[in-house]
């Protein structure tokens, strides 16, 4: 058992991501067997490629695409700080002014340091989420292993869908009935949190893209690639960034567009949680925002960027488990009452 976990840990994230891509692919597969006559090869193959298509190539296409504004964002911001050394020294000298007013602490700060702070601070951001990427598969010769147990796996999972809770049942020590509504509620829980909370955090990016790019902002494809991940995250959201992207272009003197882009976040890229959530996102099947931010975090840590989709799964999962000993612990009191 314990040899079989070390083979089995280094495609732990294809697996779980060949899973839910099948659960979630299912209406495609089912329409494909009614039109090849049950065919589930075919059928498999169909949707695969489908998959293939209208997501893992505009997806790695995004994640290029993301990296290349990401270093260039990077040189220009080295670029600026080298070219305006005069705005830099007039915010410097504000800093020193604020300093000065603070007991017992006499630092001073220089325009070299600013320099310095600014440069690392931005390089820093570059390389961490070059980093995850990286740990995510991108760019090196481990995606092409990954994605080819992706796909053999997602061919095989399609077909096996509903035969999988019986399965699992057989395997499982616990009551048939347990082990089905275990499946039945986790499958719930993870289609809710995938169709639910991802759809709307990648509409809010679109919208907060498309205000960015109508105001002249630059690098938008990496402000939306960030904005699609901080949306998943409770509380976060895509205001994090559009918010200070409304008070800098105030600041700069663009006041009615800073106005516009804050009020455009405030009043209607935040109400779409509001209007889509209770369509997409079932009461039942909603996870605690704790169990969300934990997932995320822990995720990101353990699997890289995928890890945003990863460890809400395990969670739910773990989640599940709770409810389902919950429920086996009060059909226990029933009986003994």
């Amino acid at each position: 058992m314990v040899a079989s976990f070390f083979i089995i840990s280094p495609f732990i994230g294809s697996i779980i991501l060949a899973f839910l891509t099948a659960a979630m692919s299912q209406p495609v597969y089912q329409y494909f067997l009614r039109i090849f006559k049950q065919n589930e090869t075919i059928s498999s193959l169909l949707s695969m490629v489908l998959v293939v298509l209208i997501v893992l190539l505009p997806l790695l296409i995004l994640v290029q695409m993301t990296i290349m504004q990401l270093l260039q964002f990077s040189s220009d911001i080295r670029t600026y700080t080298n070219e305006h050394e005069v705005n830099l020294e007039t915010g410097v000298s504000y800093l020193n002014d604020v300093i000065e007013t603070i007991p017992y602490f006499d630092e001073e700060i220089t325009v070299e340091q600013a320099q310095i702070t600014i440069e690392q601070s931005v390089s820093s951001g570059a390389r961490f989420i070059a980093d995850r990427v990286v740990r995510t598969g991108a760019g090196s010769l481990d995606i092409v292993t990954q994605l080819f147990v992706y796909l053999f796996l997602l061919f095989f999972f399609l077909p096996l869908q509903k035969k999988i809770p019986e399965m699992i049942a057989k395997l499982s020590p616990l009551d048939d009935e347990l082990d089905f509504l275990f499946f039945r509620k986790a499958t719930a829980m993870a289609q809710s949190m995938l169709l639910g909370t991802l759809v709307i955090s990648i509409i809010q990016a679109l919208l907060g893209g498309l205000v960015l790019y109508l105001a002249g902002a630059p690098y938008v494809i990496f402000w939306v690639v960030l904005m699609t991940f901080l949306g998943v995250i409770p509380v976060v959201g895509s205001s994090t960034v559009l918010i200070p992207a409304g008070l800098l272009f105030a600041a700069s003197g663009q006041l009615v567009t800073g106005v516009s882009i804050l009020l455009i976040s405030i009043l209607v890229i935040s109400s779409v949680d509001n209007i889509l959530r209770p369509y997409l996102v079932s009461k039942e099947a909603e996870l605690h925002p704790a169990f969300v931010l934990i997932g995320v975090l822990g995720g990101i840590k353990m699997f890289g960027l995928l890890g945003v989709i990863y460890g809400p799964v395990i969670m739910i999962l773990l989640v599940t488990m709770l409810i389902v000993f919950q429920e086996l612990k009060h059909i226990k009191n029933l009986l003994e009452e």
